[in-house]
């Protein structure tokens, strides 16, 4: 059946209006992607920039560790437990993964709440990891040789070597003692690669401090 002109006008309009409707589906897709990308971008650079200052952290503990007479090895755990927060997945001990008490208090409390709990301090009863991490700290910071220390405590960054310490900033004689740690920091948040080809960044932290332990400790090789 032919159609007449009023006909013809009113599918004309229908297929411009149902056009503008795909395209500005389209449009509202790729703008969501966008601001995803903007969004996971900046997280990645927040993490960054606090993985930067758990190494600023690292290295003012270990130019303290030095400055007392402790030798390299200790030094080297001293920067490891330091830079716990950049370490990666715990590999000893080995445990499972869950948190029922947490479960139970986000049944019973906000989210909110269970947050401020968190951020408060009061984490023992909610973390296993957390515990496992304190009890375990000291007995690795005592262990004599890198076999015991990693069946003690260990995580996935520490094994790959990533974090290093550097202190040939200073000589025995030198009035200060310069420390740097660095670490090849992992991109974990999803579509890093966007942005930056590589799968790590390099970051370093470096601390200063005034070089005691040449006045009253002899180095030995």
């Amino acid at each position: 059946m032919k159609m007449g002109p009023v006909e013809d006008l009113v599918a004309a309009h229908r297929r411009r209006h149902s056009d503008r409707r795909g395209a500005s589906l389209i449009e509202a897709c790729l703008a969501m992607a966008l601001i995803c990308m903007i969004f996971l971008g900046l997280f990645q650079v927040s993490r960054v920039l606090a993985a930067r200052d758990v190494l600023n952290h690292a290295a003012a503990r270990v130019a303290r560790a030095r400055t007392v007479g402790f030798d390299d090895w200790m030094v080297l755990k001293v920067a490891r437990v330091a830079t716990i927060p950049n370490a990666g997945i715990m590999l000893a001990p080995v445990y499972t993964n869950e948190a029922p008490a947490l479960q139970a208090a986000l049944a019973n409390d906000s989210a909110g709440a269970v947050w401020d709990n968190v951020l408060s301090g009061n984490i023992w009863p909610l973390f296993i990891q957390a515990g496992l991490e304190m009890a375990r700290i000291p007995q690795y910071l005592g262990s004599q040789n890198s076999w015991q220390a990693q069946n003690t405590l260990n995580y996935s960054e520490w094994e790959s070597d990533s974090i290093d310490v550097d202190m040939s900033g200073g000589g025995p004689l030198a009035p200060l003692l310069t420390v740097d740690v660095s670490q090849l920091y992992p991109m974990q948040v999803p579509g890093s690669s966007s942005f930056y080809a590589d799968g790590h960044v390099p970051l370093q932290g470096t601390a200063e401090i005034e070089n005691h332990y040449p006045l009253y400790l002899e180095e030995h090789p």
